[in-house]
């Protein structure tokens, strides 16, 4: 087995500015949402990564639990109307909010699916550049908000594994952590045929340590 790439460390001292602020900043800043399938033209699916990508949404463009859409205003496209209809955050997500937006993501011609060419979001780093290159043309994710990123992975005779977590930063705390991951066919050490993959945006490690 062939490993590649670097993990992320959890640092205390690298990840966390303020202990108060980041026991406070739960309050302000949205859950995470877990997964659902959902059924669109009788192909069902998990939502993981769709999901993930508009919590990201709301965790950039929220404010006082309400999309900011004065920061929208560069950005004139179907992402930005989405938000601006749904401008509300709540920890819940409706199922009719989640179809619609998924639906918005599909039968794109610059993404990569799963399904038939036009459905469910590979979750993967190629996808999360393309959306923010069609839909944020103006800004890069790193002017929007603050993270790292870490890519690793490995090799087996049939398999590749490819890993990232992204460690999202707001107010110098590392609040989410989002992980994205990816099994491939291995032809000749090439990426073939993507077998499965996920998405989770969670909270990072440290909520677990100094919220209670």
């Amino acid at each position: 087995m062939f490993h590649y790439g670097k993990k992320s460390i959890n640092n205390i001292y690298e990840d966390i500015t303020n202990v108060g602020l980041l026991q406070n900043q739960i309050k302000t800043y949205p859950e995470p949402v877990t997964n659902l399938n959902i059924s669109i033209n009788d192909i069902e699916y998990s939502d993981d990564f769709e999901v993930s990508i508009l919590r990201l949404l709301h965790i950039i463009f929220g404010k006082f639990n309400t999309i900011d859409t004065t920061r929208l205003k560069d950005n004139r496209n179907e992402v930005s109307l989405f938000l601006t209809k749904n401008n509300k955050i709540r920890n819940y997500i409706s199922i009719r909010q989640r179809i619609e937006w998924c639906n918005l993501l599909n039968n794109r011609p610059f993404f990569q699916y799963k399904y038939q060419n036009k459905y469910k979001l590979q979750p993967t780093l190629k996808n999360l550049h393309t959306f923010f290159k069609v839909f944020f043309p103006s800004v890069q994710m790193k002017e929007l908000i603050n993270f790292e990123s870490y890519n690793s992975g490995y090799y087996t005779s049939d398999k590749i594994y490819e890993e990232t977590i992204i460690k999202l930063y707001l107010d110098g705390n590392n609040l989410y952590d989002w992980k994205i991951y990816q099994y491939y066919e291995n032809l000749n050490n090439c990426k073939g045929k993507l077998i499965t993959g996920f998405s989770e945006l969670k909270y990072s490690i440290y909520l677990d340590k100094f919220y209670n």
